[in-house]
């Protein structure tokens, strides 16, 4: 607070000390009121001039008494002037402040205004009036309010100067108010002056930017205390162009997009690699993400998208199947997480040779009537399972039936051993509602309280075996309904040590008839199978 700002008085009595002398006239020495000539005042209703005692001193001198004309004394503009309503010179009551040696309170004057009321005046004990606090107080000593002396500073558009006072305690003064000439007050040179004003061309100090013409700007603060946008590189110097697309404007070379869709994704060997904008150029990249290989996966992306999935190692065979029964497999397969090849019976030309088979761990085969293959396709199918860690799942509603009445000794019986399920008969009949799953059993407990339901066609009337005989697990019984295969096995998995099977009596395309329960039966069989 300015312990020598002017004195504001409303509202209670003068007390003039006119000044013939000090003390008892002898020719002591005298104390200033005030500091600056011709400085006016309110003190109460009266305007008060500083002016020259006859003893050398400064001292406030009455010149104008408001109250005579019913009015009251108002210094809130450039001057006292006697007024017809007051108005605060002060904010809060009670607040006190340093006037010069005297402290002076914030008081409600009789016409109902706030006004700066002098009270204790320090100086009569020697001391000093200290407002660094949150009270004004007489002190021994005076606190700085500035450093150092002469440092000039804005408070709004008055340019302050940091003086000493009478009491040897620096403290700032106002001066000149910028506003008078038009001007603002700006310390952007390091000393508060006036300075014409001016308006930002940008708002962060240290900014950049690109011109339209490919040129780098910088947003600097000029010596008038405004910023302005300078131009700082001219990127066609060096064949490129400005792009400030991050934030930051930088020189770059011109780019070709590599990818069409931001978000898509496609195989880079085993990565899965992001069509990604990238930030300074602006051009859009394939970008590599995911390494299917850290997990013993492959990166796929037949379905539009990549994605890590275990290396294909199923072969997909099929006779006699439409393509609508296919997509049951295809749908199946898919919803396993697994990539799969083809071998259509019908269009390929021939069964798949040994060294065919021999890309592969997994077989699926599946007909929808009499299998085509006889004993010598059959005995590849033998052979590449003696060759260890291999696996097969038939699937049919005469599969079965074709290999059971196979010649002794020959490939399509001898592969029917490998299943070790003892053949009971065929068309187990339409009447057969579900075929029921094995409590904790691995492939099909999911369907022991529910059973797989069949789809009631001749599709789902297929092969039944023993229940009770044979090496192999028989997982599933045909449970409800009506049909010779009541009781007895529709389907069955055996683990052989150096190779696995699994056989379904019905067609697994259309004979099931819930593509959830396809799905999980699939994933299970998978599942059993190593993968």
């Amino acid at each position: 607070m300015d312990r020598r700002s002017v004195l504001h008085g409303v509202g209670f009595a003068v007390v003039l000390l006119v000044a013939s002398g000090c003390g008892d006239g002898s020719g002591d020495s005298c104390t200033d009121q005030c500091e600056v000539l011709d400085e006016a005042r309110c003190y109460g209703s009266v305007i008060e001039v500083c002016a020259e005692a006859e003893d050398g001193c400064n001292a406030w001198t009455a010149q104008t008494h408001c109250e005579d004309t019913g009015q009251f004394c108002d210094d809130s503009g450039e001057a006292p002037a006697c007024v017809l309503e007051c108005s605060d010179e002060c904010s809060t009551e009670d607040e006190t402040r340093c006037y010069g040696s005297v402290i002076e309170s914030c008081t409600a004057g009789s016409d109902g205004c706030l006004d700066w009321t002098g009270g204790t005046d320090c100086g009569e004990t020697g001391e000093f009036c200290d407002d660094a606090g949150t009270d004004a107080v007489c002190a021994d000593e005076c606190a700085d309010e500035c450093l150092p002396a002469d440092a000039t500073q804005c408070s709004g558009t008055v340019v302050q100067t940091c003086s000493v006072g009478s009491d040897g305690c620096t403290d700032w003064v106002d001066g000149t108010d910028c506003s008078d000439s038009g001007e603002e007050c700006s310390e952007s040179t390091g000393t508060a002056a006036c300075l014409a004003s001016c308006t930002d061309e940008c708002d962060t100090e240290g900014a950049t930017q690109c011109s339209t013409s490919d040129m780098v700007q910088n947003c600097l603060l000029e010596s008038d205390g405004c910023t302005y946008w300078e131009d700082v590189y001219d990127c066609i110097t060096t064949g490129y162009y400005c792009d400030d697309a991050s934030g930051d404007a930088y020189c770059i070379r011109p780019c070709t997009d590599e990818c069409d869709t931001l978000g898509a994704t496609q195989c880079g060997g085993d990565l899965i690699q992001t069509c990604t904008e990238d930030t300074y150029d602006g051009c859009d990249y394939w970008v590599d993400g995911t390494d299917c290989s850290a997990t013993g996966e492959v990166c796929s992306d037949g379905s539009g998208s990549a994605s890590c999935m275990l290396p294909t190692v199923i072969l997909l065979m099929g006779d006699d199947v439409s393509s609508t029964g296919w997509d049951e497999y295809r749908n199946a397969l898919t919803a396993a997480g697994v990539t799969w090849d083809e071998w259509d019976l019908d269009t390929s030309g021939g069964f798949p040779t040994p060294t065919d088979l021999a890309a592969y761990d997994i077989l699926i085969w599946f007909d929808e009537g009499t299998l085509g293959p006889g004993d010598a396709d059959c005995q590849l199918v033998i052979d590449w399972l003696a060759t260890g860690g291999k696996s097969f799942f038939a699937t049919g509603v005469d599969f079965f039936w074709d290999l059971e009445n196979g010649t002794p000794g020959a490939g399509e019986y001898d592969l029917y051993l490998l299943f070790a399920t003892d053949y009971v008969g065929d068309y187990s009949g339409s009447g057969l509602g579900t075929i029921d799953g094995v409590s904790a059993d691995p492939i099909t407990d999911p369907f022991s309280t529910t059973g797989i339901t069949l789809s009631g066609t001749s599709d789902s009337s297929g092969d039944h075996a023993d229940p009770t005989t044979g090496l192999a697990v028989k997982a599933g019984i045909y449970g409800t309904g009506t049909g010779s295969g009541l009781g007895n096995a529709g389907f069955t998995y055996y683990d052989g040590s150096t190779y696995k099977t699994a056989w379904l009596g019905v067609n697994f395309h259309n004979g099931l008839s819930d593509t959830t329960q396809k799905n999980t039966l699939l994933d299970n069989i998978l599942t059993f199978f190593g993968m």
